[in-house]
């Protein structure tokens, strides 16, 4: 079995299905304030790692964000700041509409897939 399939029937035998939007959100939030996140760090911080604290008024924004409890909100950090900090190109389709209408443009158009009814479907033969 793949890895992704591994994770999923772990997700789902863990029951935290309902969990994920708080993911995603915590996702969603992180990526755009990444320079916010480097501000409260020491000047020589080097920017290209992420950092393993989070200021306190990110984490209260996280919190509220994300309804997650300050320790979630470590927790969460803890094991996503890499994926933030790198944001590739599918972590990033979640903060930047832009690329996802591209990306979808790249591989749903060919299938025939709109991504909204004010464009022009033109059906595969």
């Amino acid at each position: 079995m793949s890895s992704l399939l591994d994770a999923l029937a772990t997700v789902k035998s863990a029951s935290i299905m309902q969990e994920i939007p708080k993911i995603t959100a915590f996702l969603q939030t992180c990526i755009p304030i990444k320079n916010e996140i480097l501000l409260a760090q020491p000047s020589l911080y080097n920017a290209s790692l992420p950092p393993d604290h989070l200021p306190p008024a990110v984490v209260l924004l996280l919190s509220r964000r994300c309804q997650l409890s300050s320790e979630e909100v470590h927790v969460c950090w803890g094991m996503l700041k890499s994926l933030i900090w790198e944001s590739p190109e599918g972590v990033k389709c979640l903060v930047e509409p832009r690329l996802a209408e591209s990306a979808f443009r790249a591989a749903g158009m060919e299938l025939g897939f709109c991504t909204s009814p004010s464009w022009l479907c033109l059906g595969i033969d």
